[in-house]
């Protein structure tokens, strides 16, 4: 991966800290089939992220892109744990539904 200037690591970060609140927006309204379809860009946009050059940067900087991330790691882990929900949720009604037609099955 390449090594980024500071203007646009800044602006990668953004732009995933923006596809994250996104989706995380997305799942809030438990719009799941916009989410399946917005995952995409969250994957290309966490793809471009290219290594951080701690080295090149100022302590402020440093001190700057790591509160971001540390931001985007939580706003990433409430995004899966709404995920969560939602796939076990879709599990149960697969389940339902399987039971239902086993008893439908049954009884004919």
């Amino acid at each position: 991966m390449a090594v980024l200037d500071y203007a646009t690591l800044q602006s990668q970060i953004s732009e995933l800290a923006r596809v994250i609140e996104q989706l995380s927006a997305l799942a809030k309204q438990e719009r799941w089939d916009d989410l399946l379809l917005a995952w995409p860009d969250y994957e290309a946009v966490a793809q471009q992220l290219a290594d951080i050059p701690w080295r090149s940067l100022t302590a402020a900087e440093c001190a700057m892109v790591q509160s971001q991330l540390l931001a985007i790691q939580a706003a990433h882990e409430q995004l899966m744990a709404a995920t969560i929900v939602w796939r076990a949720e879709l599990q149960e009604i697969l389940q339902n539904t399987v039971q239902s037609r086993k008893l439908t099955d049954t009884y004919r």
